[in-house]
């Protein structure tokens, strides 16, 4: 369901995929709390005071097997956490990761975001995209089911142009986002896997309930 208090909302083609929130706002400090409940130890991280968003994505049997809360710290991840998850020295951070929980196993993973996208094969790109530097290409480590996948995030102003080319479905359009005049910027991000042909796992379009038309867009 979609929440105007969220800072950022995840649209796929079945809707609503991810409400994210501060995690100073009380949906973001309960998020945390889910987080803790299955993994206590994380008590002892410090994570309420480090953490900046949080949210809850639901298992989709593509790139989320299990119901999962991804908690996302500004910073560049230490030396010491890039070498306890196996990041590689040529992978230049950008100033943020993501530590995802699992919320059935409890099982820990990481998204790294390098900021050196080129050295990444890409999937075909739909003419007229432009890509959102400030995020790099994604990628996962401490968890082998996900190591092969990669997340690219692009701006493109024509929605049902980019699930087009992807070949899917666009969503359905929520009243909650308003008319959205020709040429309105949107932020998307495809999620493939770079070592089976590039095959597109899920395609994903974010929204910014304080900033809908995306006029800070180098603040995004």
């Amino acid at each position: 369901m979609l929440d105007l208090e969220a800072n950022e909302i995840c649209l796929d083609a079945q809707g609503v995929s991810e409400n994210t929130y501060s995690a100073r706002h009380v949906r973001g400090r309960y998020l945390i709390s889910l987080a803790v409940s299955t993994r206590p130890e994380l008590l002892d991280s410090d994570v309420f005071n480090q953490a900046d968003i949080v949210g809850l994505t639901e298992q989709d049997g593509r790139s989320y097997f299990e119901d999962v809360v991804s908690i996302t710290f500004l910073g560049v991840p230490d030396s010491d956490l890039k070498k306890r998850i196996g990041v590689p020295d040529e992978v230049h951070c950008t100033d943020c990761y993501t530590l995802k929980i699992g919320l059935k196993t409890g099982h820990c993973y990481y998204k790294i975001y390098d900021s050196e996208f080129w050295r990444y094969p890409l999937p075909a790109m739909p003419a007229g995209w432009r890509l959102a530097h400030r995020f790099g290409i994604g990628r996962h480590f401490g968890s082998p089911r996900h190591e092969n996948f990669r997340d690219l995030y692009f701006f493109h102003e024509d929605l049902n142009q980019v699930y087009a080319h992807f070949g899917q479905n666009s969503p359905t359009p929520l009243p909650e986002l308003g008319e959205e005049p020709a040429g309105t910027q949107k932020l998307f991000g495809v999620t493939y896997e770079s070592a089976r042909n590039m095959r597109i796992l899920k395609l994903k379009r974010y929204w910014y309930p304080k900033d809908p038309r995306l006029e800070n867009i180098e603040k995004i």
